[in-house]
């Protein structure tokens, strides 16, 4: 036997309350005919009235009634999917432990990174066509801002095919060369920091 499924708007509560409505009805008015025009018998104010004829609106009766329950439900639904993707979306929903080590809020790995972290990055090599001289491009530590740094002194003394490749390909230049670059580079972040 194949498992039944419903729709999603139909929870174990809400299935309750639609089979309560219809055994409490009959099929027909959801109130019983207390004050309402079509529970065969009643009245609805008219002469004329032919049960089944009213020109009342048919809101009452059980198919019209559980269409507009089943509406307000799917509406429902609909705000509490909304509701949880913005705070989804907004990184409300992220379990945070607080005061945990190891967690992003840890105080003493944070200090530990700022000690052992660089002053400064390279970012690259590049040429510079004015001035016709090697440039590193740099960042300074907890920063977006580049700085360009003129090194054509370790440049010359790497050879040719050594200087395309660190400038075209970003290839590492020699652990010398590097020292020295490393060394007009923090000079050159030491001064922009004093500015800055």
């Amino acid at each position: 036997m194949p498992k039944q499924t419903f729709p999603q708007w139909a929870t174990p509560e809400r299935r309750a309350r639609l089979a309560e409505l219809v055994v409490q009805s009959g099929g027909l008015c959801v109130f019983n005919g207390k004050g309402c025009a079509h529970h065969d018998g009643d009245e609805c104010g008219d002469p004329d009235h032919v049960v089944g004829a009213c020109r009342r609106p048919l809101q009452h009766l059980y198919e019209f009634y559980q269409e507009s329950l089943v509406e307000g439900w799917k509406a429902d639904d609909r705000e509490e999917r909304a509701y949880l993707r913005s705070l989804s979306e907004r990184g409300t929903l992220r379990l945070v432990e607080l005061g945990r080590w190891g967690s992003r809020f840890d105080p003493v790995a944070r200090d530990r990174f700022m000690e052992s972290r660089p002053a400064f990055y390279i970012d690259g090599y590049t040429y510079d066509f004015a001035r016709r001289s090697p440039v590193a491009i740099v960042r300074p530590a907890g920063t977006g801002v580049r700085l360009h740094v003129l090194v054509p002194a370790p440049f010359r003394r790497m050879g040719k095919n050594r200087r395309r490749k660190a400038t075209r390909y970003a290839k590492q230049p020699p652990q010398e060369t590097m020292k020295a670059i490393e060394s007009l580079c923090s000079s050159a972040v030491a001064h922009w920091r004093l500015l800055h």
